[in-house]
């Protein structure tokens, strides 16, 4: 549970270092991070509008554990 934990945190922050490092070596990519933050706004406000903050908040974590949970294969 910590070591996944851990490495959850280390992927984030590996995310962090090379967003930034991409956003510092091209400037012109400022605004397409820009312009994604705002389509995600307008998204979870109308999200919220429409099912509340709890059930935002469920459909976000459905949308990560379907993007990002684990797959098991049979064997």
């Amino acid at each position: 549970m910590v070591r996944s934990l851990f490495k959850t945190l280390l992927y984030i922050a590996g995310i962090c270092l090379v967003g930034s490092f991409i956003l510092r070596t091209f400037p012109e990519a400022n605004v397409l991070w820009e312009t994604g933050k705002n389509q995600f706004s307008v998204f979870y406000n109308q999200s919220v509008a429409s099912y509340g903050v709890t059930g935002t908040v469920i459909i976000i974590a459905i949308v990560a554990f379907l993007f990002f949970g684990k797959k098991y294969e049979e064997e």
